[in-house]
């Protein structure tokens, strides 16, 4: 008996890194919403404007899923269109031929959910090097990994939240997994004395820190014998840099006391945000408002929920304050001359989703 207990504490100890604070609901969905709201949103789609994007949805993810899964183009469209028809899984609904939606056909379900399982399975986990011998610094690229790794978490978690077995996703959670430890693994490898995190404090820190947040939140149950595959590995390096960068270090984009906008210029805060704010929303629907310490390295913080944190609200305010009158941004800095920011809606705060009338 004392062999076998000895023998499964050394089990329990190998397989580690489990991320579920005190208070964490670890029900799903998690990411875009939660079990409760659904109803809510199935019945919004009677709204003609809804049920057109709907409808575009709807026709995005028919037939087969995008097959190329190596150009980087190639690999975000798999990852978008896994994310849209998991979507559509959980709504459980197709678009009707008037003006009101119906239930999805369950070959229709079956279909598309067998194709998510599949692009999943196949997922291309692969990752750059933070720099190389030739001067090059393929950490650019992550902007379009992060990018895929945030989708495919999505997908599983709606397939999850739609009822789907974790069993049966099994295969997925694992290549998702391997995925989120190949961008921890290479973001925290040095290169000739420098580090990603410590020479790069910009939207690209932001966005990667973001990826392995969300990974953290949709993965939270998962466990690994490498720290690299560990969600509360993920989870400290997610929200200590995103802290840090924002708030905290010397070379930070913002300030944590007043209404102070982005250094980068609205474009790249924006782009920063395409990952933060999903990231934020999943950790606002798994965690409660409240401080969580978080640990990178020797460096340990005590960082507050950023979904229910008021310093997030002063880059929302600016953003929102500096507004044209079509809802536009100014094309200041990098920013393009017709852009809008319609993903503050993730704020979950109206006051921040404010319409648009430019095309």
């Amino acid at each position: 008996m004392a062999l076998l207990l000895l023998g499964s504490a050394g089990q329990v100890k190998a397989q580690a890194g489990s991320w579920q604070p005190a208070g964490a609901d670890l029900s799903y969905p998690r990411t875009l919403l939660r079990a409760g709201a659904l109803a809510e949103v199935r019945a919004s789609l009677v709204a003609p404007a809804r049920l057109a994007i709907y409808r575009t949805l709807w026709a995005d993810v028919q037939g087969a899923p995008p097959t190329d899964n190596t150009s980087a183009s190639g690999r975000r469209a798999r990852a978008t269109w896994a994310k849209n028809a998991a979507f559509v899984v959980l709504l459980n609904q197709a678009p009707g031929t008037d003006s009101s939606p119906v239930a999805l056909p369950e070959p229709q379900r079956a279909a598309l959910v067998a194709n998510v399982r599949g692009v999943l399975e196949s997922l291309n986990p692969a990752v750059e090097a933070f720099a190389t011998w030739s001067g090059t610094t393929p950490y650019t690229e992550w902007q379009w990994r992060s990018k895929e790794l945030i989708d495919y978490l999505i997908a599983y978690d709606l397939l999850r939240g739609a009822g789907e077995a974790p069993t049966a996703l099994a295969a997925g959670q694992r290549q998702l997994q391997v995925f989120a430890g190949n961008l921890y693994r290479q973001s925290t490898t040095p290169f000739l004395g420098f580090t990603f995190y410590s020479t790069v404090k910009n939207n690209h820190t932001l966005m990667t820190a973001a990826a392995l947040g969300m990974a953290a939140v949709v993965l939270s149950e998962a466990t690994s014998t490498e720290p690299a595959q560990q969600p509360a590995t993920w989870a400290g390096t997610g929200l200590y840099h995103i802290d840090n960068v924002l708030w905290r270090d010397p070379q930070r984009q913002s300030d944590s006391t007043q209404v102070a906008g982005y250094a980068e210029g609205p474009y790249y805060c924006k782009y920063a945000l395409l990952n933060c704010l999903p990231f934020f929303r999943a950790l606002g629907n798994f965690l409660p408002d409240g401080r969580q310490t978080y640990a990178f390295g020797a460096s340990a913080r005590s960082i507050r929920n950023p979904y229910f944190d008021p310093k997030y609200a002063r880059l929302y305010e600016w953003l929102t304050a500096i507004q044209l009158p079509d809802g536009r941004l100014p094309a200041l800095e990098d920013s393009y001359v017709d852009m809008g920011m319609p993903e503050l809606a993730l704020t979950g705060q109206a006051q921040y989703a404010t319409p648009m009338y430019f095309s």
